[in-house]
C-alpha cells in the first residue's frame, strides 16, 4: 500500500536522490520516508537552491517538491501507527483494531484533501484497506473486546465512525460471535463442582486402615444437597462474560502500550 504511493514519485525519488546521497529507494518504506523528510528539510534551509547544484544536478520543480510532501504527510501518519503497532515490545492482538481504525480515520481524512495529488493516493490506499478492514473486523473486534480497556463500547464507537457499514448488525455479530465462543468453552471445560470427586473418595479409602463406613455416606448426601441447590428456584446466574462486559471501562488506561 505504502510502496504504492512511492511508485507515484520514483523518479522524484531519483532526482533528490542525485541531489543527497542519504537519500535512497530502498525496499524498507520507513527508510525511504524518512530519507524523504530529511530531503524536505534541507531544501527548507536552502542547501538545493545554489547555482552550482542547479547547473549539476536534475533538481526537483516546486510542483515535484509539493508532491513529495503530499507523500510524506500520507506516509508519515501511516508510520506513526505502524510504529505504534510494530514497535511495541510485548505486542498483543488487542489493540489492533484501535490503530487501524485510527489508520483508517487518516485515509477517509485525506481522500477528501483538497490536493487532488493527495487524495488519489489516499484513496487508493483506503480502497484497499477496506478489504483488509472487511476481512479482518471479526477477529480484530473479539480480540479487543477481551481488552478491559475496550470492551463493547470500543465496537459500538468504531462502528458508529466507519461510514457504509450497518452499525447495529456489525455490534451484534460481534456480540453474538463472543457468546458462541464462549458457550463453546464452557462445554469443554465445565466448572468444576465444589466438592470432592468420587476419585478422591476412593483415595481415601485406600489407606492401611480402612476408613469408616460412614464416610461415604456423608459425602454421598452432601452431594445430592448440592444437586438440590443447583435444582431449586434460584436467580439467574450471570455468566463470566456478561460480569466482564457489564463491568465499567477502564477509562485512563494506557493504550499504546500493552
Amino acid at each position: 500500500m505504502v510502496q504504492d504511493a512511492f511508485v507515484k514519485i520514483i523518479d522524484i525519488i531519483n532526482k533528490v536522490h542525485g541531489l543527497s546521497s542519504s537519500v535512497k529507494s530502498l525496499p524498507l518504506w520507513n527508510r525511504t520516508i524518512f530519507d524523504l523528510q530529511q530531503a524536505l528539510k534541507l531544501r527548507a534551509m536552502g542547501e538545493f537552491s545554489s547555482k552550482k547544484i542547479i547547473d549539476f544536478h536534475d533538481v526537483p520543480s516546486p510542483e515535484e517538491w509539493q508532491k513529495v510532501e503530499g507523500v510524506c504527510k500520507i506516509v508519515g501518519s501511516i508510520y506513526e501507527v505502524s510504529n505504534a503497532l510494530f514497535e511495541t515490545k510485548h505486542l498483543t492482538p488487542n489493540v489492533y483494531l484501535y490503530h487501524l481504525h485510527e489508520l483508517h480515520e487518516i485515509l477517509t481524512k485525506m481522500s477528501t484533501d483538497s490536493d487532488s495529488f493527495i487524495r488519489t493516493i489516499a484513496e487508493d490506499m483506503l480502497n484497499k484497506f477496506v478489504k483488509y478492514w472487511d476481512n479482518m473486523f471479526l477477529l480484530l473486534a473479539i480480540a479487543a473486546v477481551l481488552d478491559p480497556r475496550f470492551k463493547m463500547k470500543c465496537i459500538e464507537f468504531v462502528c458508529s465512525k466507519v461510514k457504509g457499514r450497518d452499525r447495529n448488525s456489525q455490534v451484534a455479530a460481534v456480540l453474538g460471535a463472543i457468546c458462541k465462543h464462549f458457550d463453546e468453552y464452557k462445554i469443554r471445560f465445565p466448572e468444576k463442582e465444589n466438592f470432592m470427586s468420587d476419585s478422591s473418595s476412593s483415595d481415601s479409602n485406600s489407606g492401611h486402615s480402612p476408613s469408616p463406613a460412614h464416610v461415604n455416606h456423608i459425602f454421598g448426601v452432601l452431594k445430592d444437597y448440592y444437586r438440590f441447590i443447583q435444582s431449586s428456584n434460584q436467580p439467574t446466574k450471570k455468566s463470566d462474560l456478561d460480569c466482564y462486559l457489564e463491568e465499567p471501562i477502564l477509562l485512563g488506561a494506557r493504550i499504546l502500550v500493552n
